[in-house]
């Protein structure tokens, strides 16, 4: 074993980078202390509820009910702190009483515990008690503890060496008069010293008075001048504010004090606040958000206040976190947590709300909502959604909502989350504290206690209506269902998805579990769960982990004894590492030990520790023994000061992939306003929002590429003519749209000319023609104006191999229909213009609901494919047999995978010479869920006779019972007829589909979807498709826009692909969680992606047409999306890479771009690279340039082509070429 210490400055440096820079080092002085574990059960994972009469820890947190409801705020119940109050090695307990004495209880080992007598400034402060944290405040290396109470502020209690406490609250300058809850410690200025936030709530409710005084004020309701500062009304209710939190600053003895928020500490837009932020605050954590090495603080609070992101200058001051930065958060924030979990080195986020697991009790209940939602003002920059919210870090202080992907948006009326690797597997799992006296919620309740609403005036004193009030508000709160809940308990499952196992880890026990911490209470080396619980005894569970561990426990500097904020990494070997953190309380009124607890997967691997002390020096440790624990102390700044090694503050500058140059077109797509939801009230999502497409090519002859950019209705379409040096100039075309533009495509036909095809949706002016051929100047014409009246995707192909081109158009869906669509159609170029295919038009009939379409010869037989994708359906195979089209989805083994398919492109993505097929879904980071087993279903109908149809989403009832999604508000307002069938919330809740519309059964059709997931599909060559699927981060979004090209010149095609949909209906989350990503393939159907620092690119609005080009002609390829509502981006290929081949085809024929060629390089040993294909059309709405560039692993040769109708040349290559066109 060997043991660094390094004395230089590590912040903003990568522990990854440590590691690299340290290996090798002598050994220098340190001080460190190893010790064996006490020997692990052999139990399995999972837990143990120790018995109380053997813990002898006998605390009960009663309330009593008559104050419960005369003072609601007092339901929320208390906590617990853990931590070696006596320094004896072992963790101790106190617990606080809301209704109760406090009790302080020492560890005596084997799971025995004493009751400790404490004085009665500690044991009952004089207000009911909430939260508890043990913290060195003066630096004597002796836990301290303090209180937050209701009505009293923090109470603190200085530890008089581990054998009693005194009450410092005055010396400490922590009272106050607010009814605090959660606290959280950190040094927030680097001085060293644990600084103090506590979050503030209120002392009392005024919603439980039985008379709130307002005035009217020239007609307008006021509130009467003692409580303008507490309450506002709003929408003719009344709204109360919190209080504001207070941030401590300690100056090392203990001493606090408050930091005014006004005084420019804290920051909006880089201004100082005006005013204390009134939130309703219930916790608060420290940890590095942005990876300085400062630590930041996230904020949870309740109802319609906002949660509030501070993001730490090193100095002290906080600047709130952009709305850009984290777009959506919890509406109820409870409780908040923070874990590497997918291992990148940056902090991600849990956050949890009151969403309840069971789908059956969830259409009980009355979701919870801001009340004062779209006031920034009021409820901050950010959506405020009732679920929990897991944000993934990317490590710049931006994070992406994932909760649902990961399975754990719901945990039922949440308190508490905390991370630890439970059963020692090496990831992360997380355990809520969750339950509550009574669903509060439930909407049938709700509706009763209304109904027995009345007037208060008969009562002649405020103290006989109070108490009057306080009695019926006892028998209201009993009228509500129970609603204890288990220590709700998740498993990581290492792929950014958890796993429920609550009851398989022994957690199931319901109770009313709200305050939450863990500790290592037997020394064993792993982390048991002790909960305060409402109404109830305290619980302890025993972790009966039995992997192989090792525990870290660290020793800082006197002014900050624990380490707090330090951050260890433990690596075995390359692939395995985890990242901890130390921090103090941050629990929702609670705070746990903090010491810590690593996985020792490997017997083979050499394990080493890395240190991040919150000064910013490192310490590095070897060889570690499993099932050891190690304490660490932090070394002084005298130690080692000679032969170190620099750890280097700078990386080298990263040059990202691509670089912006979106100013050069200064495009904006603005959509008119369409209410999609009053035209179809059931819509699941808006259908007005699907633009615009863009066309990448040369269409005035000068062989530089232009831009065509579709709009949205009442818009124009713009043409960018380039003129060299990715200059342009805009002009937008003589055509006002009608509709949304859909599909779009440039076409070369005979004289040197281009025709260009703009297709609209007909979705919103309905019977108008949907196809345009349009020509520079902007005139245009319209095509088959009977036949074509919603058009979707547009792709062009050659049909019959060499000779014209055929142009295939998607039906689009039909206003008010949906999901019916227009038919979809073929036309074919002759002499004459253009005709309509007859020959397929009973096969296009069967198609219902395309998305997307491209042209790619799958079978390499020199005729391409039409591949369509549908929604609610298949990725169809339309098999080209010599110009024939017949269905072959089936035998190409694509017949199992029904979804929501969007955007489709093909590319050689494993390089064995076919196409593969990449295509976008709408993801699982909604409540819309499916596998193959469990599809997700949905039915539609006229079931009024209306001329409107109605969608019935629908769920699994936990009997595997197909019931509605929504709630019986939501349907009921469409349908009247349910509230009388159904009766009440509590019987439509367990009712099926089946049985709610038995009356309409044959006026409804169903669609499944069996995944959701973006995939890809690898063509083996021999006629089939293999299933896979794309990144994680790729299924956190629907996919719009999508493209194939080897972007950074590796021989290898990469991705570029688009996300979001945020016009979806109200009560589903906005799909807005994606981004614009870089997918760098790996050459066998996996990918790499590509962080926004990596790759350069920051587009984080609705996604949607796509396309590459080289637009400077360097040899890279470069690419272009548009925004629905949002700015047009351009991005240019900055790759430090070899220069690829630019490849331009002339074809003598018609068809003079070869549009269907495939194209592969040719190197110096006859191998080649992977196949390209030039397409007219592909992805979302788009289409390429016809000049592609090619890379090769290493120098080509040659260019290989199999022109369309199967003719194949090669064309020799230079060794320094780097442009080539193949004429044929």
């Amino acid at each position: 074993m060997s043991f660094h210490v390094l004395n230089r400055s590590f912040r903003g440096v990568f522990l990854c980078l440590v590691l690299s820079c340290m290996s090798g080092l002598s050994a220098e002085k340190y001080q460190v202390e190893v010790t064996p574990l006490k020997a692990a059960g052999d139990q399995g994972p999972g837990f143990t509820l120790m018995n109380a009469v053997e813990t002898q820890v006998s605390f009960r947190n009663d309330l009593d009910p008559r104050k419960g409801a005369a003072n609601r705020v007092l339901f929320n119940g208390s906590g617990v702190a853990v931590g070696d109050w006596d320094n004896d090695g072992l963790p101790d307990l106190f617990f606080c009483g809301i209704d109760s004495p406090n009790h302080l209880y020492r560890n005596l080992g084997q799971w025995k515990f004493e009751k400790v007598s404490i004085p009665p400034s500690l044991q009952n402060p004089g207000a009911p008690c909430r939260g508890a944290v043990f913290a060195d405040l003066n630096g004597d290396r002796y836990l301290d503890l303090i209180v937050s109470t209701v009505g009293m502020g923090v109470r603190s209690f200085f530890n008089q060496g581990g054998l009693a406490f005194e009450d410092a609250t005055q010396k400490a300058g922590t009272g106050s008069e607010f009814g605090a809850t959660s606290m959280a410690l950190a040094d927030v200025d680097g001085n060293g010293t644990l600084d103090l936030y506590v979050a503030n709530y209120r002392s009392n409710d005024i919603r439980d008075q039985a008379r709130v005084p307002v005035r009217r004020v020239r007609g307008k309701l006021m509130p009467s001048e003692e409580l303008s500062k507490r309450i506002f009304i709003h929408g003719g209710q009344i709204h109360e504010y919190g209080e504001p939190d207070i941030l401590y600053l300690n100056n090392g003895s203990g001493k606090m004090t408050p930091v005014d928020w006004t005084s420019g500490a804290f920051r909006e837009n880089g201004q100082a606040l005006k005013a204390a932020p009134k939130d309703w605050g219930l916790s608060a954590m420290f940890r590095d958000l942005n990876g300085d090495g400062h630590v930041d603080l996230y904020v949870c609070n309740d109802y319609w206040t906002p949660d509030r992101i501070w993001i730490n200058d090193g100095q002290g001051g906080f600047d709130a976190l952009s709305g850009e930065a984290l777009n959506i958060t919890s509406l109820s924030s409870m409780g908040v947590d923070g874990a590497d979990l997918n291992r990148d080195g940056h902090v991600d986020l849990f956050v949890v709300d009151m969403l309840s697991r069971d789908p059956v009790l969830r259409k009980r209940q009355q979701p919870a909502e801001s009340m004062v939602g779209g006031i920034p003002s009021l409820n901050g920059p950010r959506l405020q959604l009732p679920y929990n919210t897991l944000f993934m870090g990317n490590g710049k202080g931006a994070f992406t909502e994932t909760s649902h992907f990961a399975g754990l948006e719901a945990s039922d009326w949440s308190w508490c989350p905390i991370f630890m690797d439970a059963d020692l597997d090496g990831m992360d799992d997380v355990l809520i504290s969750a339950g509550y006296p009574h669903d509060m919620q439930d909407s049938d309740t709700l509706r009763l206690i209304q109904s027995r609403q009345h007037s208060w005036d008969r009562y002649s004193t405020d103290a006989a209506r109070q108490k009057a009030f306080t009695d019926e508000m006892m028998q209201h709160i009993e009228l509500y269902p129970k609603l204890e809940m288990p220590v709700v308990a998740y498993r990581g499952k290492g792929n950014g998805t958890f796993e429920e196992v609550t009851h398989l880890w022994g957690t199931g026990k319901k109770g009313i579990h709200q305050g939450f911490a863990v500790g290592d209470l037997d020394g064993d080396g792993d982390w048991d769960l002790v909960l305060n619980c409402l109404n109830g005894s305290a619980r302890l569970f025993r972790n009966d982990a039995s992997n192989d561990r090792v525990v870290i426990r660290l020793k800082g500097s006197p002014s900050n004894t624990q380490a707090i904020g330090s951050k260890m990494v433990i690596n075995e070997g390359k692939s395995n590492s985890a990242t901890r953190s130390i921090v103090s309380g941050g629990r929702y009124l609670s705070g746990g030990d903090t010491e810590q607890v690593f996985a020792m997967l490997s017997s083979k691997k050499a394990s080493t520790l890395t240190v991040v002390w919150p000064d910013g020096t490192s310490s590095f440790l070897e060889d570690l023994k499993r099932n050891h624990r190690y304490t660490v102390h932090q070394p002084e700044a005298s130690d080692g000061l000679s032969d170190l090694v620099d750890v280097p503050t700078d990386q080298a500058a990263l040059i990202p992939l691509f670089r912006d140059a979106s100013l050069k077109l200064s495009h904006t797509s603005r959509s008119a306003f369409s209410d999609d939801f009053a035209k179809q009230p059931l819509l699941p999502y808006a259908l007005s929002h699907h633009g615009p497409g863009v066309i990448c090519m040369d269409v005035n002859g000068d062989t530089i590429t232009d831009i065509l950019i579709g709009g949205e209705k009442g818009q124009h379409p713009t043409l960018h003519i380039g003129k060299g040096d990715v200059e342009f100039e805009t002009k937008e075309l003589d055509f006002r749209l009608i509709n949304d533009s859909s599909g779009m495509l440039g076409i070369p036909v005979p004289g040197n000319r281009i025709h260009l095809f703009l297709a609209q949706t007909g979705y919103e002016a309905i019977r108008q023609p949907a196809l345009m051929e349009l020509n520079l100047k902007g005139q245009h014409r319209s095509l088959f104006s009977n036949a074509l009246t919603g058009v979707g995707p547009m792709v062009a192909g050659p049909l019959n191999g060499q000779g014209s081109l055929t142009v295939f158009m998607g039906g689009t869906y039909i206003s008010r229909q949906y999901p019916l669509s227009h038919p979809s159609q073929l036309i074919h170029q002759d002499a004459n213009g253009w005709r309509i295919d007859s020959v397929h038009e009973d096969l296009l009939r069967s198609i219902q609901r395309s998305r997307g379409a491209v042209w790619s010869d799958l079978n390499g037989d020199g005729f391409a494919e039409l591949i369509i994708t549908t929604e609610w359906g298949l990725v169809r195979v339309l098999q080209n047999t010599r110009g024939k089209l017949e269905d072959r989805t089936h035998a190409w083994g694509l017949g199992a995978h029904t979804g929501l398919w969007g955007g489709v492109v093909s590319g050689d993505m494993d390089g064995n010479g076919f196409p593969d097929l990449i295509v976008g879904n709408w993801g699982r980071n909604s409540d819309w869920q499916a596998t193959g087993k469990s599809p997700f279903n949905m039915y539609h109908g006229d079931i009024l006779k209306t001329g409107v149809r109605e969608i019935i989403e629908t769920e699994y009832h936990p009997q595997k019972l197909i019931t509605p999604k929504r709630y019986l508000s939501e349907l009921g307002a469409q349908l009247p007829f349910l509230f009388k069938l159904a009766g009440n919330n509590a019987r439509y809740s367990s009712l099926t589909v089946r049985e709610l519309f038995a009356h309409y059964w044959e006026s409804l059709t169903a669609l499944h979807a069996s995944t959701l997931d973006t995939c890809l599909f690898l063509n083996s060559g021999n006629g089939t498709f293999r299933q896979v699927l794309l990144p994680k981060e790729v299924q956190w979004a629907p996919v719009f826009g999508l493209q194939v090209g080897d972007f950074n010149g590796d021989g290898i095609e990469d991705v570029v692909l688009g996300q979001n949909q945020s016009h979806v209906r109200e009560g589903m989350p906005p799909q807005n969680q994606g981004r614009v990503m870089i997918l760098i393939g790996k050459g066998d159907g996996q990918f790499n992606v590509l962080n926004e620092a990596e790759s350069g690119v920051e587009v984080h609005g609705n996604a949607r047409g796509l396309a590459v080009a080289d637009f400077n002609q360097d040899a890279r390829l470069d690419f272009v999306v548009t925004q629905n509502e949002g700015a047009t981006k351009l991005y240019l290929n900055q790759s430090d890479s070899k220069q690829g081949v630019r490849v331009r085809l002339n074809h003598t024929g018609v068809n003079r771009h070869g549009i269907g060629s495939q194209l592969r390089l040719v190197d110096y040993d006859d191998s080649r690279g992977p196949l390209r294909e030039v397409q007219a059309g592909n992805g979302w709405y788009s289409q390429n340039s016809p000049v592609t560039v090619l890379h090769g692993k290493n120098k080509a040769r040659a260019l290989w082509v199999k022109w369309p109708g199967g003719k194949v040349n090669t064309y020799p290559l230079k060794s320094d070429q780097s442009e080539i066109e193949a004429v044929y």
